[in-house]
């Protein structure tokens, strides 16, 4: 019978299996999921055209992953290298794409109504994470997860209204975006490696490609707000993604990739806040089942930990 984990896979999740490293993982998770839910309200406030924002926001996230880098490693013997390896560069394609992607897809959805038809399919995420982890890890998704990818998949529908719209190619670009993200997690999670800066770097691509829009001369940059484009690509996405890829460090692929779905429930809580966007009873309702679904298998997989923790038995010397 064929061993269901890589050599290397094994060596690393033996190495990160205890409680503390567990409740590290789900606080980096934790933490970037949170970070990640100010994008999109930085972002808007900046108010940057396409191809500015692109451009501009892409080059701080490189830009301010190079600098904590360079001061981490002046200081530091320890720093993690900004793409480690095959696995980085493999990770780093993923990200950078997914980008790219992402964007093409939130274009062509607000052209054709169909942002709901987007939004859902990137929910699938965690999702293709776990079959992923399944086939190529051999990690068997504990029951509280397939339950919390469930109740995320119908959160998301709630939020959405009507994830069935649109075109193929937007289903398409979800989706690609779903797998693109899921493999990314994946691999990170495969490797065993810090992958912090990894997504950072990768966004050299979404960059490049808001550089030829704006050198064509059909487009102008256009930025409302330096400083909340700042706070978007120096500070908001640089400690969300850092803390995103490092997750799967310490706990599943699936696990990780639930908490990038914290953004589809509180940034509309920020919108609303900021900019007075409503939010319907249903939005509120699918919210609360996707932060009620993380919050249900992050606990879930805890105390499964400690209980396994407790019935290994002693041995002495």
């Amino acid at each position: 019978m064929a061993q269901p984990r890589h050599d290397v896979f094994s060596r690393n999740e033996m190495n990160k299996t205890g409680p503390r490293p567990l409740l590290l993982g789900y606080a980096l998770a934790l933490t970037g999921g949170l970070t990640l839910t100010f994008d999109i309200p930085t972002l808007r406030l900046a108010d940057a055209n396409l191809a500015s924002a692109l451009l501009f926001r892409s080059m701080l996230e490189v830009l301010a992953a190079i600098g904590i880098w360079a001061v981490w490693r002046s200081l530091r013997k320890d720093a993690p290298p900004l793409i480690p390896g095959w696995h980085g560069l493999l990770v780093s394609l993923f990200y950078g794409t997914g980008s790219i992607v992402f964007v093409t897809g939130v274009v062509a959805s607000a052209d054709e109504g169909a942002t709901g038809a987007m939004l859902f399919l990137l929910a699938t995420s965690p999702l293709i994470a776990a079959l992923l982890a399944f086939f190529f890890l051999g990690e068997r998704p504990a029951p509280a997860t397939w339950i919390a990818l469930i109740l995320v998949l119908l959160g998301v529908g709630l939020i959405v209204g009507n994830p069935t719209a649109g075109s193929g190619f937007v289903k398409l670009c979800g989706f690609g975006v779903a797998s693109l993200i899921a493999g990314a997690i994946t691999v990170s999670r495969w490797s065993g490696k810090s992958m912090g800066f990894t997504p950072l770097i990768a966004c050299v691509l979404p960059a490049l490609m808001g550089g030829m829009m704006l050198v064509d001369g059909e487009t102008a940059p256009e930025v409302g707000s330096w400083f909340w484009l700042a706070v978007n690509g120096a500070i908001t996405l640089p400690i969300a993604f850092f803390c995103l890829a490092q997750a799967p460090r310490y706990i599943p692929a699936p696990q990780a990739a639930l908490f990038y779905l914290l953004e589809t429930t509180i940034a509309p809580i920020w919108l609303f806040l900021i900019f007075g966007e409503g939010i319907t009873p249903l939005s509120l309702l699918g919210g609360a089942l996707i932060v009620g679904a993380v919050a249900f298998d992050t606990v879930c997989q805890i105390r499964r930990r400690r209980r396994e923790r407790r019935t290994v038995p002693f041995r002495g010397a």
